[in-house]
C-alpha cells in the first residue's frame, strides 16, 4: 500500500532527478555557447581567413600577406 511516507519519498526522488537533469542541461548550454565563440574564451574559437599562394600553393593568413615567402625549390 502507498503511505504518506512513500509518496513523499517518491516526490523527493523525482525532485532530485529533475534538478540533476536541469543542471546537466545548463552545463550543456554553457559548453555549446563557448564552443560557438559566444563564451568568454573567444580567442580559441575565432576563425581565420586563409588564402592560397598562386606561386607555391601554400596557404597563409590573409591578414598577414607580407610575412608569406615562397620557397625557391617550390617554384
Amino acid at each position: 500500500m502507498l503511505s504518506i511516507g512513500k509518496i513523499l519519498g517518491l516526490a523527493v526522488i523525482l525532485f532530485v532527478v529533475w534538478q540533476v537533469f536541469k543542471f546537466l542541461e545548463t552545463q550543456k548550454k554553457i559548453r555549446e555557447s563557448q564552443s560557438s565563440g559566444r563564451g568568454s574564451d573567444e580567442q580559441g574559437t575565432a576563425s581565420v581567413d586563409m588564402v592560397e599562394c598562386p606561386d607555391c600553393g601554400k596557404w597563409y593568413q590573409a591578414a598577414n600577406q607580407s610575412a608569406h615567402h615562397c620557397d625557391e625549390d617550390a617554384k
